[in-house]
């Protein structure tokens, strides 16, 4: 079953509307298994995923999923290198910087060289979300379907990712290749992005899948840019939870190092005793942190003896590294 909304943008103006559609929806829980909410072309996806956080109404039953993206492989250097402004620059940098998932569509209409050069665009934007190449957007469900992005359980699953992105301070990698680079119940969503729109994708069902694990993806160096790309910082000295989610608020809702201009973290946390890994997720200035699973045995009061450290991943514009850095110091 379709439900079509015509009245305005459902980033801004119709969002009432879509609260109103989905209730209307769930009352039929039993017909279905996901909802996907597919938005424009040129739609920021962060607007959508907060609503699945900040209603009360849907959030025992909604969760946000994962937000997916689709990049036309043809036409995609077209909009992120148009000097004029006119093709959606910012709009579709915003769309991959907000994907869990990137769909590289069109792959048949460009050359492998090309394909090559896209997808190291599309790195230094997001060098965390896995990319997969198709044809006339067909491709399997399960890469797209019950990801569980926001979910905590899902930790160790999201560290192997994180180890995908090295930063300067992290322990010597000599196959580091250089790139360009809620509780419990919330978290789904789908971005189409990059030149065919957001959409977003939700479930209350078991997990059936689960995050793919990014041992097959490239590692990439994160690096400094002005504008969108992906920083990485590690500490291996465990962190007060307390002082953690003061700097995050302080930064996030205070006008600090972040704000507005960061569009995702996702991290996992070091928290000095306790045995637990917590997991960091946010969409611009809504973020949780919540325990997850144990990290391997041994002792957590101060420094690390088991390899356990803090990674987070910042995706967003402007990042300042060493801003960011000091945030996750314990000693400040």
């Amino acid at each position: 079953e379709s439900y079509e909304m015509n009245n305005g943008c459902i980033c801004c103006s119709v969002r009432d509307d879509l609260v109103n559609t989905l209730e209307r929806i769930m009352q039929n829980r039993s017909k279905f298994d996901y909802i996907l909410v597919e938005t424009t072309g040129m739609a920021n996806p962060g607007p959508i995923a907060s609503i699945f956080w900040l209603d009360d109404e849907l959030g025992s039953d909604i969760f946000l999923d994962a937000i997916i993206s689709i990049v036309d492989a043809k036409h995609i250097l077209l909009h992120l290198d148009d000097p004029s402004g006119q093709g959606g620059a910012f709009e579709v940098q915003q769309q991959i910087a907000f994907a869990d998932r990137i769909l590289l569509n069109k792959v048949d209409l460009v050359t492998e060289a090309e394909l090559a050069i896209v997808e190291a665009r599309i790195r230094e934007i997001n060098a965390l979300a896995p990319i997969i190449r198709t044809e006339r957007s067909e491709v399997d469900l399960c890469e797209i379907l019950d990801i569980r992005a926001f979910d905590e359980s899902k930790a160790a699953e999201l560290e192997q990712s994180l180890q995908a992105v090295h930063v300067s301070n992290d322990p010597p990698d000599d196959k580091a290749q250089s790139g360009h680079g809620h509780e419990q119940d919330h978290g789904h969503g789908h971005a189409h992005g990059a030149a065919d729109g957001p959409a977003s994708g939700h479930s209350d069902g078991p997990a059936s899948g689960g995050e793919e694990p990014a041992s097959g993806a490239p590692a990439v160096l994160a690096k400094h840019s002005a504008a969108i790309g992906t920083v990485a910082v590690s500490e291996s000295r465990a962190l007060s939870l307390e002082k953690f989610n003061l700097w995050l608020g302080e930064m996030l809702w205070e006008g600090g190092a972040g704000g507005e201009d960061i569009f995702r973290m996702k991290g996992v946390l070091l928290i000095k005793d306790d045995p637990r890994r917590f997991v960091l997720q946010a969409v611009h200035t809504l973020f949780e942190v919540t325990p997850a699973q144990e990290w391997p045995a041994s002792g957590v009061a101060g420094a690390s003896s088991n390899g356990a450290r803090s990674k987070v991943v910042f995706i967003g514009r402007n990042l300042d590294r060493a801003a960011l850095q000091k945030g996750i110091d314990p000693s400040q």
